[in-house]
């Protein structure tokens, strides 16, 4: 029995239950024109550890159809993966060199053996997460994207995974725009991909019904300003279903960063946003303007009270640590009721220095105990703020102005 023949039998029989199926290929360590592939099981509740693993060259076309059929047929297996790995470093749990990936190709067994496998796949109906080497499509067998992710009735997240080389054909671009554009994708990630600004401009304009999306703006070695406004543009799209953001593998400038931060500023969907810098430090002021922008209380209440989680790495991969202010008005954000975290804001923020009383003093003086109540929720400098607020409303506490009333000693009587 072959390896693929003892891996659609654990399909099969299903014990334990197999949630998970990737597909590593490869190729052989001795031999650059051998094509080998790496099947990984995993079953329920068991995500850690592999609970097999089988490898062998690709041989019998029939195998590895059946074995798609034993896919296709499973009510379990929800996540699918497909991509070339650096069989050797995998294997050590090194990472795997890109170049050494790139150089993968397909033998002919191997693209009949594949073929035959697509063949199958395309008709799955449980899968929830594919995970596909788009280069697989271009160098190898053709696999219908477009046909899989409709075929499914629950797909939800899809990666594609190719290395860093050429740019992605028109035809995949054209592939993965057509997709974007007649599914319910949430989840999408292509921050392994690379495309040049003009294919870039088609896929991006895609992902309006994305709920979270990963990609990168490279442009070879620097992050293109073109993909940036791309980006910006997208968040800034009413339509856009986008809640979260990874802009990955590409550190920014200051002026790319406060195009995306600006970019934020009406946006009410976007929770979470992951950035990659180019240089230390990040402009925080006009990050915290964008949450909260105390220059008058309208400004606050137009801030962006949505945005939640905001982590920026260096091109280290290392995490900078944001100012105590910003994670504060961040973690005011995740109060689900907006008109307190707007009450938040304005009696923390509001009152401090020499703030716009204009607003204040053509109030109705009854609303002015509710004013003196947002002064003292926002405590610290709360006695500063209530004295100028005071001195500066005659109708309420200017004294010299009124009348003195003279009160009259009440007569005993015995």
């Amino acid at each position: 029995m072959s390896g693929i023949e003892r891996v659609e039998q654990l399909i099969e029989q299903n014990h334990p239950p197999i949630t998970s199926l990737a597909l590593f290929l490869s190729k052989g360590a001795k031999d650059n024109n051998e094509s080998r592939y790496y099947a990984a099981l995993y079953p329920k509740k068991q995500w850690s550890k592999d609970y097999v693993i089988e490898n062998d060259t690709f041989t019998s076309p029939l195998a590895w159809r059946r074995l798609g059929a034993a896919i296709r047929k499973s009510t379990t297996i929800s996540t699918l993966t497909i991509e070339r790995r650096d069989v050797d470093g995998w294997e050590s749990g090194e990472d795997y060199d890109e170049d050494d990936v790139a150089n993968i190709a397909f033998n002919v067994e191997a693209i009949q053996c594949l073929s035959e496998f697509y063949k199958e796949i395309v008709h799955c109906t449980s899968i929830c997460g594919l995970t596909l080497d788009l280069f697989s499509t271009a160098e190898g067998p053709y696999f219908d994207l477009s046909r899989v992710v409709q075929s499914s009735k629950y797909m939800s997240h899809l990666l594609l995974g190719s290395v860093f080389s050429d740019p992605l054909l028109p035809e995949q671009c054209t592939m993965v725009a057509d997709v974007l554009r007649n599914c319910t994708l949430t989840s999408l990630d292509v921050s392994y991909c690379y495309f040049d600004d003009a294919s870039f401009m088609r896929i991006i304009p895609s992902c309006a019904g994305i709920e979270e999306l990963s990609v990168n703006a490279l442009d070879y070695d620097s992050v293109s300003s073109s993909k940036c406004i791309a980006i910006s543009a997208l968040i800034q799209d009413p339509e856009a279903l986008l809640t979260s953001l990874t802009i990955d593998d590409s550190p920014l400038r200051s002026d790319q960063v406060d195009l995306l931060v600006q970019s934020l500023a009406g946006n009410t969907k976007l929770t979470k946003v992951k950035l990659v810098i180019h240089q230390e430090p990040i402009n925080v002021d006009k990050i915290d303007s964008l949450l909260c922008d105390s220059s008058s209380i309208s400004n606050i209440q137009t801030s962006n009270h949505t945005l939640k989680e905001l982590v920026v790495t260096n091109h280290n991969d290392c995490e900078i640590l944001l100012p105590t202010l910003t994670k504060h008005l961040l973690s005011l954000n995740h109060i689900p009721n907006k008109r307190l975290v707007i009450r938040r804001k304005i009696s923390m923020y509001y009152f401090k220095g020499n703030f716009e009383l204009d607003p204040l003093l053509k109030m109705s003086v009854t609303l002015l105990p509710g004013v003196f109540d947002l002064i003292r929720e926002g405590g610290g400098n709360q006695v500063n703020a209530m004295f100028r607020l005071l001195k500066n409303i005659p109708d309420l506490c200017n004294v010299t102005s009124r009348v003195k009333v003279v009160m009259k000693k009440p007569r005993l009587h015995y």
